[in-house]
This record gives C-alpha cells, sequence and structure tokens, in this order.
C-alpha cells in the first residue's frame, strides 16, 4: 500500500466540483497561500495546526493514499476566487477588520467544517466581487438561500455553536441596510444565540470569556456597533442591552489574543470605549423620547422631577465616561505625539475648514478615533432634551470646529471607509452650529458637505439614502440662538 505526506488536499471530481478533504485542522492560514491553492498554481497543500515552518512546510505524518471524502466540504470551483478575495480583502471591509485582520484566516478555517458559515463567506465574497464586476448576483443569492437553510436547520436541531453565531453576524454585516424588520430579526436572533453561549452584558458575563474563542467575542464587539448604528438609522431602540462600562478594561486579554499587534489591541479597547459611550447614549436617548410623551410625566409632577433628576444623572455619567476615554493608553500617547508634530511647519497645502487655522494630519486613525470623541460629547448633549431646547454651550461649539477643521484636513477619499464614519461626525457638528447667528457661515459649510458626501455614492451612504435624505437639509434645527450657555460641570 502506498502512503503519503498528510495534507487537506483539492480533488476534482467528475461534476467539477471542488472536495476538500480534510487529514487536519488548519490555522492562520495567510491568504497569499491560500489563494494560491485556491487557484491551483502551487502545491495541492495546506499547513496543519502545530506546523511551525513557514510556506507550506510540513510534519511528516503517515496517511493512506485513499482519504474518505466529507460530502459537506464540497466546493464548487467557481467558488473558488470567492475564497481568495475573501482571504486577500475581507479585512479592509469588516468591521475592525484592520485591527483584528487574524479574525479573517480564522473565519475561512471555520469554513470546512460548518455549512452555514461558509456559504455566507461566499455570499458575502460573491455579493462585492459580482457588484464590482456588474455581474448578477447569482451566486450570491445561491449561498444565501443555502446559509438560510442549513442556520434554520442548526436552530432546529438546537445546535448552538460558536460558528453559528459567527455566521448569523455575518449575515446581519450584510443585511444591515436591508430595511427595518430583517437586521432586528438578525439582532434578535444573534442575541439569543450568544446568550446560549454566555456572552451578554450581565454581571457573571466576564467569567465566561475565557471559555469562548476571541473571535466569538469580536463578533459581539461587531455586533454591538451594528445594533448602535441600525438604531440611529432605522430610529428604533436598540436590540443588545448597554455593555457596562467597567466591563472595557477585561477584554484585554483577548484582545491581545486576537489583534495584529499590542497597539492595535489597544485602540481595539480604545474604540470598544466609545462604541459602548454611543451605544447607551443611544438607549437612554430613546427611552427619554418615549417618557417624554408618557402619561405619567405629563400629568405627575413628581415622577416628571424624578425622571429628570435621573437625566441629568445619565448625562453626568456619559460626561465622566467621555472625559475619561482620553486616558486611554493609545489615546493618551497618540494626543502627545500628535501636540508635537502640530509644532513643526504646517505645509501650505492643507485643505482648511473656511478660514479656522488649518491641522496637520500624521496619523490617520488617531485622528479620525479624535473626531468621533468629539461627535459622543455633542450627541450626549441631545440626551438631556430634545434638539429644540437644547443649550449652547461654549464646548459644543470649540468640538464642532474642531470636528470641520479635522475633516477637512482628512480630506477623505469619497470610497473609503472613513467617509461613513465622519458623516456622522459632520452631520453632529452641523447641530451644535444650527440656529446660531453667529455661525451661519460654519453651519453652511457642514450642510453643503453633507449634500457633497452624499452625492459622491458612497457604498455605505447610497444604501442608507432614505436616512441621509431625512437629516442632510437639518430638518430638526434648534431655536434661533446668539448667547451661549454657561458649561455645566462635569
Amino acid at each position: 500500500m502506498s502512503h503519503r505526506t498528510g495534507f487537506i488536499s483539492r480533488n476534482s471530481s467528475r461534476d467539477g466540483s471542488i472536495a476538500l478533504e480534510q487529514r487536519g485542522r488548519f490555522r492562520n492560514i495567510q491568504s497569499k497561500q491560500a489563494s494560491t491553492i485556491l487557484e491551483g498554481d502551487g502545491p495541492d497543500l495546506f499547513c496543519l495546526e502545530g506546523v511551525s515552518s513557514p510556506g507550506f512546510a510540513l510534519m511528516p505524518t503517515i496517511a493512506t493514499a485513499k482519504q474518505p471524502v466529507w460530502a459537506d466540504s464540497v466546493v464548487d470551483s467557481v467558488d473558488s476566487r470567492y475564497f481568495h478575495f475573501f482571504l486577500g480583502h475581507m479585512s479592509n471591509i469588516l468591521i475592525y477588520g484592520d485591527l483584528f485582520p487574524n479574525a479573517v484566516n480564522e473565519i475561512f478555517a471555520r469554513t470546512l467544517h460548518s455549512k452555514p458559515l461558509r456559504h455566507i463567506v461566499l455570499c458575502m465574497s460573491s455579493t462585492f466581487v459580482d457588484q464590482h464586476l456588474k455581474r448578477p448576483l447569482t451566486r450570491a443569492l445561491t449561498h444565501k438561500q443555502a446559509a438560510f437553510t442549513s442556520l434554520q436547520e442548526c436552530l432546529s436541531s438546537g445546535e448552538i455553536t460558536e460558528d453559528l453565531a459567527i455566521a448569523i453576524c455575518l449575515m446581519l454585516f450584510m443585511d444591515c441596510f436591508s430595511g427595518k424588520a430583517i437586521p432586528q430579526a438578525h439582532l434578535r436572533g444573534l442575541y439569543l444565540v450568544l446568550k446560549e453561549l454566555h456572552i451578554d452584558s450581565s454581571q457573571n458575563s466576564p467569567l465566561y470569556w475565557s471559555r469562548v474563542s476571541p473571535l466569538v467575542l469580536l463578533i459581539w464587539r461587531i455586533a454591538l456597533k451594528i445594533d448602535g448604528m441600525i438604531s440611529t438609522i432605522q430610529q428604533d431602540t436598540p436590540i443588545f442591552p448597554p455593555f457596562p462600562a467597567e466591563f472595557n478594561d477585561l477584554q484585554k486579554q483577548w484582545t491581545l489574543n486576537l489583534a495584529k499587534d499590542g497597539k492595535s489591541a489597544d485602540w481595539a479597547i480604545a474604540s470598544f470605549a466609545l462604541d459602548n459611550l454611543y451605544h447607551r447614549s443611544v438607549h437612554w436617548a430613546w427611552e427619554g423620547g418615549i417618557m417624554l410623551y408618557s402619561e405619567g410625566y405629563l400629568n405627575n409632577p413628581e415622577f416628571r422631577e424624578e425622571y429628570k433628576k435621573l437625566v441629568r444623572q445619565r448625562v453626568a455619567q456619559l460626561h465622566v465616561e467621555h472625559a475619561d476615554w482620553l486616558k486611554q493608553p493609545a489615546v493618551a500617547f497618540d494626543i502627545q505625539a500628535e501636540a508635537l508634530r502640530q509644532q513643526g511647519q504646517i505645509p501650505s497645502n492643507i485643505n482648511t475648514f473656511l478660514d479656522y487655522p488649518p491641522i496637520y494630519i500624521h496619523d490617520r486613525r488617531s485622528t479620525l478615533f479624535l473626531n468621533q470623541w468629539r461627535a459622543q460629547y455633542l450627541y450626549i448633549s441631545f440626551v438631556a432634551m430634545p434638539i429644540e431646547l437644547r443649550r449652547h454651550t461654549r464646548t459644543e461649539l470649540s468640538h464642532a470646529i474642531d470636528i470641520c477643521r479635522t475633516h477637512a484636513a482628512l480630506a477623505p477619499s469619497p470610497i473609503s471607509k472613513e467617509m461613513s464614519s465622519e458623516f456622522f461626525t459632520i452631520l453632529s457638528a452641523g447641530h451644535a452650529f444650527a440656529g446660531g447667528a453667529k455661525f451661519q457661515r460654519e453651519f453652511q459649510w457642514v450642510r453643503d458637505r453633507i449634500h457633497e458626501m452624499y452625492e459622491m455614492n458612497h457604498p455605505v451612504l447610497s444604501q442608507m439614502s432614505h436616512f441621509v435624505e431625512m437629516v442632510k437639509d437639518f430638518g430638526r434645527r434648534s431655536n434661533e440662538w446668539d448667547e451661549f450657555d454657561e458649561d455645566e460641570e462635569e
């Protein structure tokens, strides 16, 4: 009997499909290696877990030449290049992909033994590729239907696994702009699946974090971010409960295990803190909007005063959490470094916000996060009262001006990921300027910029056109105001 080295091979079957035969669990497959295999240009081998040598070097194991074929691992040869796209480009698309690029490799590795995950990965990749090439979305729709069917089979059989949670989250990522009911249904389903895995915002949840993979915890964070975004766009209450602020630093261990490097892990923690703050603000803002029109609030003075007291306490808590963000290690270091760089000579070709001083951008990532932090401050001011009755402080206007100065200097590309986040920061600045007798130029600059961004047909902004149409003209403006209110003590 002949023998050969152990591997995961690719054999062409009679119907032209590709059968992935399992002889071990592979991990962290580099996109270049995997794409070579999928395209058929290199050795018919994958690296196995436990193999430490680079490239395709294999530790010798004994296996017979005749190997069993797992029927569920059959992949049509047409889909091989979609796998290649997923490995090579999805880290540039997926939320937090730049901080956790290895997550894409781990998701791909799991597709071998997870049918729902395999179909949703192929659905995502074929959607992006075929839309770009202006081809029919036949493969995407085929895999989406197969993913739905296999997800329903897993749920009906009670098979609640990490792979199931990952598949639902990727489905949510694909459908987050598909109206209101579909993404909310995905969020509810994902919330229940994660709860079965003991991943939620309860006080005991951190005790279970070591029992699941870092990838699942990242999926949870992605879901929380999408939940806040969908709540804003669809004008509805978030599905996931708020993430406790005191839990944020407890995430350091798993982020270090999955992130690209230590600095990326620090920035992930800082990003999560901003997401926590926003998600909690949205929860309380919607609760306040409902409460203001409730019978108890309108007809019971004692109840009304108690709720106003609660709102003031919440706003104070949000302001403390907002100020503490600047103490995050990655944030504090980059702010100091950026301040030192601003002392040098500033090039004359930097875009400026009206006649305000220019900003010289050195680190785009930290600058974008800082702009989001400024926008968060403005959003917190919306929690206390309706926009029509808002206060107008010098701190708010200072943040709004710095948002616009930074946005002008960044000059984000029309197709970049930066554009969608900057849209919301600029929108917040516009609401700060709205109604101000002395800030009409600033308000008009923001309004014009919002229109420009909308007309660029950005891939994300174009999918939430109903929301952009609703907010781009700032229909909900403040009353006219001329003088600043006093800044509250924070």
